[in-house]
């Protein structure tokens, strides 16, 4: 005859059922300038037939020379005023990008300041800030639960696949049991038999041996269906167990669900598009134009520094 132990199988159940109990406690926890022309130089000389310098000569060959030399300091003169002028149109663009980034930089004074004393203002112009400040912490606070339930998740299928394959051991086992009660019970109606068609007269001594037997046989038979009894009851507490552990397993999966569309939402609130916004907004409210407002990459890169997003 076989024999259980009901220490091991009890163990076993105790496992999925700490497990399981460990599930649900993990789940409960759960946004330079061109060089300048050359002047010019004069160099006339003139020459008589005699072979002397004639003074008129060099009269006229000075006065070529210092016109030719007043003439060509004047167009290099024009021509470097001319060049610094569309010079000083490219420079003033960047000039006056500086000076914008500088004013604006200026309007945001009031984010030099801790994220604390930013939330706890009372300035209006801060609203788009402190609102993706709070989005902010949300999304931390989301990702932290998202840890914990992606925990949580790894537990419960853990439980349910281990009160599965106890399950499906006892009830293995259950199956085992009932076969055997089934061939004591066979064997019991052969001992009778037997033991009926003996005659007491001639032959008591194979009767008593036969009932022995049957006494022996009936005893472990008793046996049997204690055991099967109690793993009956086993096999409907690992029902109970596997069936919270795959109603744990799918709550588990809903919230981590529901988490990752919250923390979708969050991450979109507290973007560089939203951050964008938010500095617009309070830049309008300071009084700049809306020219003046345009946040630039800088800008934005700035912002986000200071706030530490």
């Amino acid at each position: 005859m076989k024999n259980r132990n009901n220490v091991s199988r009890a163990a076993g159940i105790s496992r999925v059922t700490v497990l399981v109990g460990a599930s649900l406690f993990a789940l409960a926890a759960l946004v330079p300038a061109p060089d300048a022309f050359a002047q010019g130089k004069g160099n006339g000389k003139g020459k008589n037939n005699g072979g002397g310098k004639s003074s008129a000569s060099k009269s006229v060959g000075n006065s070529k020379s210092k016109s030719q030399s007043s003439s060509g300091g004047k167009k290099s003169a024009s021509s470097q005023t001319s060049f610094g002028g569309a010079s000083s149109g490219k420079s003033n663009l960047g000039t006056n990008k500086t000076r914008t980034l500088a004013s604006q930089l200026k309007s945001l004074n009031s984010l030099k300041r801790s994220s604390t004393a930013i939330a706890n203002s009372s300035d209006p112009k801060l609203a788009g800030v402190q609102n993706l400040l709070a989005a902010k912490e949300e999304l931390g606070d989301a990702r932290k639960q998202q840890l914990l339930a992606i925990d949580a998740l790894e537990v419960a299928k853990l439980a349910t696949q281990m009160a599965a394959a106890e399950l499906l051991e006892q009830q293995g086992a259950l199956e085992d049991f009932s076969a055997l009660i089934t061939a004591a019970d066979s064997q019991i109606a052969e001992l009778n038999a037997q033991i009926e068609a003996l005659d007491p007269e001639t032959q008591q001594d194979e009767i008593d041996a036969l009932a022995l037997t049957l006494e022996t046989v009936s005893g472990d038979r008793l046996i049997l269906v204690t055991q099967e009894e109690t793993l009956q009851t086993e096999v409907a507490a690992l029902n109970t167990d596997l069936g919270l552990a795959r109603e744990t397993e799918t709550v588990a999966l809903g919230t981590l669900s529901d988490l990752s569309l919250e923390i979708d939402l969050l991450e979109e609130q507290t973007g560089d598009d939203a951050l964008s916004l938010a500095l617009k907004d309070f830049l309008l409210k300071s009084g700049q134009t809306e020219s003046d407002a345009d946040v630039t990459p800088e800008l934005l890169q700035w912002a986000k520094d200071q706030l530490s997003i």
